[in-house]
């Protein structure tokens, strides 16, 4: 039972490495993308992923702690350790929340003040974001499953924003294809706005969400453990 929980565990800190490891990547694809295209979409989008990428590694390290703290005391595993759990996972659910706060609402203020725009070459900003389709949904999946066998919240987390990724990259993926489809360059910007302003409104809601779901099911947790609740 040990070995399995061991793998298991091994298994969950390479997919959590491996999130960290690929979308590191990010950043600089699209910050590249961008000084090509000049799309406002592919700004936002650049934002949106560095701060995520901070998330990610906050969550990796604070998934670390808790399985290193867990072999640390092996005669103080209930209420010490599930409170241990309970803060860390609070700290990762807030960081992630805090994550797509930033990134919504920096979307939003350079959507609302940026002016007209001439757009470039888009093609390698349609093609991260394509791949942004793939990987994240894949992780999207992952960690469903994942949280599902370990029951851990870290890994909910990690599957409501790679969710919202997944969402986010769709709708990027859609507005640079009708700005490169559309000949009308004004329609084209405007396009550009509207999709901005709707995946800003959609993150902000989102990191919202995860905030206050998560850090209440967390508090709800922390009361049943410390016999408050039964």
């Amino acid at each position: 039972m040990k070995t399995s929980n061991a793998t298991n565990t091994k298994n969950t800190q390479r997919t959590l490495l491996a999130s960290v490891l690929l979308s590191s990547l990010g950043p600089i694809t699209v910050g590249i993308g961008f000084l090509l295209g000049g799309s406002l979409t592919q700004l936002s989008d650049l934002i949106r992923r560095t701060v995520e990428l901070i998330a990610l590694i906050v969550s990796l390290l604070s998934y670390k702690a808790i399985n290193n703290h867990d072999k640390c005391d092996p005669k103080e595993i209930n209420m010490l350790n599930d409170n241990y759990k309970i803060k860390l996972e609070k700290v990762v659910g807030i960081c992630i929340g805090i994550a797509l706060l930033i990134s919504g609402v920096s979307m939003l203020l350079i959507t609302i003040f940026s002016g007209e725009r001439e757009y470039g070459n888009l093609w390698m900003g349609l093609a991260v974001a394509f791949l942004g389709v793939c990987f994240n949904g894949f992780f999207w999946f992952r960690y469903m499953k994942l949280y599902k066998r370990e029951g851990n919240n870290i890994l909910l987390s990690q599957s409501r924003l790679y969710r919202t990724k997944t969402i986010v990259d769709v709708g990027i993926v859609s507005v640079l294809v009708l700005i490169m489809v559309l000949t009308n360059v004004l329609l084209a910007q405007r396009i550009d706005i509207i999709g901005s302003l709707m995946l800003s409104v959609y993150i902000i809601i989102m990191g919202v969400y995860s905030v206050f779901n998560l850090t209440g099911s967390i508090f709800h947790r922390g009361l049943v453990i410390n016999g408050v609740l039964n």
